[in-house]
Parts: structure tokens; C-alpha cells; sequence
């Protein structure tokens, strides 16, 4: 299939999803271009709180392939409208792994506006290209991060414990990395590995 989530495969343009209080312990495993413990891929609105994902969200499709703890493409083709995807409270403590893009929370955002609030990745995120402890790779827009920590160990070749890539703009207040940042290639950070000249 091309899109596997442990709760749902896909929220579509202009749908909206909330997760409280929720929990995904099961193995979400394939050769699919969009993994995640929760959403696959997510074109809509989303919001999760309280909540966890304690499965291994592993892909082994070879093209553009993204993997997250939560959410495994957060995704408009225009840059017309923009989502939002905000956590607050949320763990990542599974493994998360993708060939392409990889995120303790989410695999890849593109014209999307995150928060992460208070939430924690504690879980091992590994990949061949771009990988972080929350999110692997930003085109575009806000990512805000407060009041949050990185625990697991972070592996890849452009690797950071927070952000693996960004061409959109971060900011991240009051939080900690206190994960093993391993990097396979030239970009190693503990916070975000590489931030790009549209940022």
C-alpha cells in the first residue's frame, strides 16, 4: 500500500482529525511512501495531545519515503493554504526508520504549521538522508517547538536531535537534547543539522 498509519491511513484537504489521550503500541511495517504510528499522510488539520506512540514505524520503500512516529507526510501541493499539526504533551518511544525522511514525530511537513509543546521524543530515529528527533525535513512555513526534549538516539547522515533539514523557518525555546546524535555524513547537530538559505 502507498500510505500505512496505525489509526488512519490518510486526512484528506480540508478534514480535520483529533487525537487525546491516545495510544499506538502495534508494528507499523511496509514498503509504502507514507508510514506513521497515527496518520500516514496528512493533508488536513491535526492535533494530539496526552498522547503516545510506542511501535516501530520502519519503511523499506527506496523513493521519497517518509516515516514518523505520529505523522509520516504533512502535505499541501500549493502554497495557497497552509495546515496546522500541533502536540502538546505527546512521547514518541518507538523506532522510527526510513530510507528518504525520517521524524520522531513527523517524517516530512511541507506548507504546514507545527508546535510541539511540552512533548518528548524518546524513541531511536534512524534513515539514509534526512532525520530528526522531531521532524526530518521542513520545506516551508513555522515549526515551533517549546518547553520539549530529545532523549533517543538519533542516527543518519544529515542528523539533527531536533530537525534534520529546514527551508522553512524554526524556532525552538526552553528545550533539551540529551539523545546520542550519531552522524553518517557532514551535517551533525543536536539541535537541527541543516538550515537552509529559504528559512
Amino acid at each position: 500500500p502507498y500510505i500505512l498509519g496505525g489509526y488512519v491511513t490518510r486526512v484528506t484537504v480540508r478534514a480535520a482529525a483529533d487525537f487525546v489521550g491516545c495510544l499506538n503500541r502495534g508494528n507499523i511495517l511496509g514498503a509504502s511512501n507514507n508510514v506513521a504510528g497515527f496518520v500516514g499522510k496528512n493533508e488536513g488539520n491535526l492535533s494530539f495531545s496526552k498522547s503516545t506512540n510506542e511501535g516501530t514505524v520502519k519503511m523499506t520503500a527506496s523513493s521519497l519515503a517518509y516515516a514518523g512516529g505520529f505523522v509520516g507526510q504533512s502535505r499541501l501541493d500549493k502554497d495557497s493554504d497552509t495546515i496546522e499539526v500541533s502536540f502538546e504533551y505527546c512521547i514518541n518511544k518507538g523506532y522510527v526508520y526510513s530510507p528518504h525522511s525520517s521524524g520522531g514525530f513527523v517524517g516530512g511537513a511541507f506548507y504546514t504549521k507545527q508546535s510541539i509543546t511540552a512533548s518528548e521524543n524518546a524513541g531511536k530515529v534512524s534513515g539514509k538522508e534526512y532525520v530528526g528527533g522531531f521532524v526530518g525535513y521542513v520545506s516551508s512555513h513555522l515549526t515551533y517547538i517549546d518547553y520539549s526534549r530529545n532523549t533517543g538516539n538519533i542516527v543518519g547522515p544529515k542528523v539533527g536531535g531536533f530537525v534534520g533539514v529546514t527551508y522553512g523557518k524554526v524556532t525552538i525555546d526552553h528545550s533539551i537534547n540529551d539523545g546520542d546524535i550519531s552522524g553518517l555524513g557532514s551535517y551533525t547537530a543536536g539541535f537541527i543539522s541543516c538550515i537552509n538559505k529559504n528559512a
